[in-house]
């Protein structure tokens, strides 16, 4: 197909106003602003497909494939320097420590009951006794039985019982009693073990956190700031946010071919 057949972004857009409805940018960009700095700037080329409904969705799909890149461009063409400077970096430091601390006391006990005594008591006694006496007691004594005969007229013995010499004599006893009586007691104090064990445990911590937060910028080299500043004009002069954007879009959708 030849070029005399197709239309330009121009003349498209001219016959179908909604060619731009899929359209759409990341935050930050304005789509007006791209729309109008696209055709000044490529309006002239021809479409890459002169079917006017298909170009509609292939600009839709576009958009949607250079979604995040854009994102990206933006972010970096945005964010927020001082020209003049080419150090700052930013330091966070936290560190942390705990200290535990455990202690333990333990010991036993003994005690002694006194007190340890003894003692010893001794009785030692001897009793005499004597009793009765010596007694002598001598008797004769006699008993005679006399009867009277029938032919005489004096008694006559009939039987005589004499006891002759009987002494009696009592002799006095002596009773010697001895009693020895002892009496030992000895107390003995005791020693009592009681096997106690007494301890203390003691646990305590102790937590430090320290945070440092640093900021550390400016012109570190031997760049000077004059220097810096013609670098970012140069910079500013070659990347432009929409020109970077309809770049993409001329490169993809656009003969370019007048």
């Amino acid at each position: 197909m030849s070029t005399a057949s197709r239309l330009s972004l121009i003349g498209m857009y001219n016959y179908m106003p909604t060619l731009f409805d899929e359209l759409t940018l990341p935050d930050g960009y304005d789509k007006d602003t791209f729309i109008n700095s696209l055709l000044l700037e490529h309006g002239e080329k021809c479409v890459m497909y002169s079917n006017p409904d298909f170009m509609r969705e292939t600009i839709g799909v576009w958009a949607k494939k250079w979604e995040l890149e854009l994102t990206k461009i933006y972010e970096a063409l945005t964010a927020k320097y001082d020209p003049i400077f080419n150090y700052d970096r930013f330091e966070d430091i936290e560190d942390g420590r705990t200290k535990q601390h455990t202690s333990k006391v333990s010991g036993s006990r003994k005690t002694t009951d006194k007190p340890d005594f003894s003692d010893n008591i001794s009785l030692n006694k001897t009793d005499n006794r004597t009793s009765g006496g010596t007694e002598t007691v001598t008797a004769n004594d006699t008993n005679e039985h006399t009867v009277s005969a029938d032919n005489s007229s004096a008694y006559q013995a009939d039987s005589k019982d004499m006891i002759i010499n009987n002494d009696h004599t009592t002799t006095s006893n002596t009773d010697n009693q001895t009693v020895n009586a002892s009496n030992n007691r000895h107390v003995q104090g005791t020693t009592q073990d009681l096997n106690e064990t007494t301890g203390t445990d003691t646990s305590d911590s102790e937590s430090e956190n320290n945070k440092h937060t640093a900021h550390i910028y400016g012109n570190v080299g031997v760049t000077t700031s004059a220097q810096m500043v013609t670098e970012v004009i140069k910079q500013r002069f070659s990347i432009n946010l929409y020109g970077t954007a309809i770049r993409l879009f001329a490169n993809e959708l656009l003969i370019g071919i007048y």
